[in-house]
């Protein structure tokens, strides 16, 4: 018999060719004990075999640790979406995605996907402010504790009890004061007979496991009523002593019982407003009876209400102060304009002199020495302000400026006074007094402008070595006083030279 041929060579897969980039992953975390699903999000996923997510254990800096990478199956659900399960160990770790299992990871050309493990246990709230308010909700309190930080958009929210299992309010991440970090929410109206309800924070949109390892408690009341005040008018100057009269007043404090400090905390918090005007923290006050002095007021008749929060209002019963005479023009705040290039000064709407300014002049004529300097900053030139209007100073800021959120802006003493006032300064009717720019709202009521991106430039060059790519980013936007600064890439999917390039 003629001998058997040689066996075949064994067949060689078919190489196949993807172009593929990662470019994000939501949650940035989750929480010890539960499985987290990272979602990954990029282009040109697709299957090559047992997709799989890595996980190298980094130090808080981005920089690798040593430890042995964590690996879990992915899932790709489509050519830009890839699930995987977190690790179940504590740490930080920098996330990649290998859609064959094994032999290459896909690119991520901009900021590493940076994902956490962490331990409620290290999730703690200490105190709300404030720590009461209406039984119809919308007070705005600010929690504070530790560990409180942001893993996505919406993942960061406050639990109250008898809200449903996984459903919790917004919050807002605040900066961190005296190394304590913050969260602000929204209160929701009292459920039906409820006072008391014990507030915590989810990092992770109230999913299980996540939440805080310890609570603070919100105390719903009913609103004071004021019936009647004596006197009924007073200078607009302020300084008026008037006796405010009604019920409910101690409703806050008392809810604290045997607790004295606590009580005494929360009694703080009452005060008196004169139409929009809030007085000073009253001199006397007991369940039924306030003595307040008046502050400054607009000529004519101002409703007195009273908030034991010194947020929420009672509703205006009818009782009224009637102002008389002029008042000393008030600085009502200090923020940024929405692009970040000015300091807005907003004075109460009683017309001012404008400080005697006309048009475009030197800050010195109505800010303090300190303020011009902290304007101007590390540069040579004077700082320019002008008047926007009889009740708005605006001074143009350049980026050597060192103003920034938690300045605080002096006002040149004895300088600005009530348009109408024939009485030359110093007196009662000038201007004096100061505002500090809000570290969580530095540009006030409108949100700062954030910056945008815009880049032009040709939409293909030359494979040559000495090609130059020039890129022009002049019309970007939201870069306030200070320079943007620029990162890019090829996208793969668009050049053959990506990875060469990046």
């Amino acid at each position: 018999m003629p001998p058997s041929p040689p066996p075949s060579p064994p067949l060689s897969p078919s190489p196949q060719s993807h172009t593929t980039s990662l470019r994000s992953g939501f949650p940035t975390g989750g929480p010890l004990g539960a499985t987290t699903a990272l979602t990954m999000t990029g282009s040109g996923f697709v299957v090559l075999g047992t997709a799989r997510c890595y996980f190298a254990p980094i130090n808080t800096d981005g920089t690798p640790t040593g430890g042995a990478d964590l690996s879990a199956t992915a899932t790709i659900a489509s050519a830009t979406r890839a699930l995987c399960d977190a690790p179940a160990t504590a740490g930080l770790f920098r996330a990649a995605l290998s859609l064959d299992g094994e032999y290459t990871r896909v690119p991520l050309y901009f900021n590493a996907i940076r994902f956490e493990i962490y331990d409620p246990a290290g999730l703690t709230v200490e105190a709300v402010t404030p720590p009461g308010g209406p039984l119809s909700g919308g007070t705005l309190v600010t929690l504070v504790g530790a560990g409180f930080r942001s893993l996505g958009n919406g993942q960061l929210c406050c639990i109250f009890s008898g809200m449903p299992a996984g459903s919790c309010a917004p919050g807002t991440l605040l900066g961190a004061v005296g190394g304590r970090t913050r969260v602000r929410c929204t209160v929701p109206a009292a459920p039906t007979g409820v006072v008391n309800r014990s507030l915590a924070i989810s990092l992770n949109g109230g999913s299980a496991l996540s939440t805080s390892s310890t609570s603070a408690t919100f105390r719903y009341y009913a609103q004071p009523t004021v019936t009647e005040i004596e006197p009924t008018s007073g200078d607009a100057l302020g300084g008026t002593l008037v006796t405010v009269r009604g019920a409910n007043f101690l409703t806050l404090a008392s809810a604290f019982g045997a607790d004295a400090t606590a009580a005494a905390g929360a009694a703080a918090l009452m005060r008196v407003a004169f139409g929009g005007v809030v007085a000073t923290a009253p001199l006397f006050a007991n369940e039924t009876h306030v003595i307040v002095a008046a502050p400054w007021g607009y000529a004519g008749f101002a409703s007195v209400t009273i908030s034991l929060n010194a947020q929420q209002f009672s509703s205006p019963a009818g009782v009224e102060f009637e102002f008389v005479g002029l008042h000393a023009p008030e600085l009502l705040g200090a923020a940024f304009g929405p692009a970040g290039t000015q300091l807005v000064l907003t004075f109460d709407s009683q017309p001012t002199n404008r400080g005697g300014m006309a048009g475009v002049a030197p800050c010195a004529l109505v800010l303090d020495a300190a303020t011009v300097a902290t304007i101007r900053g590390d540069g040579t030139s004077e700082p320019l302000c002008y008047w926007q209007t009889d009740s708005t100073l605006v001074a143009n800021l350049d980026y050597q400026t060192q103003l920034m959120p938690g300045s605080t802006v002096t006002l040149l003493s004895g300088v600005i006074h009530p348009a109408r006032s024939v009485s030359p300064c110093p007196g009662p009717l000038c201007a004096q007094g100061s505002a500090t720019i809000d570290i969580d709202f530095p540009c006030g009521s409108v949100a700062c402008a954030l910056p945008v991106a815009v880049v032009s430039g040709s939409q293909q060059i030359s494979a040559c070595p000495s090609e130059v790519l020039h890129l022009d980013a002049s019309d970007s936007t939201g870069g306030g006083i200070k320079p943007l600064a620029y990162a890019w890439r090829v996208d793969p999917m668009r050049s053959d030279f990506a990875n060469e390039i990046n």
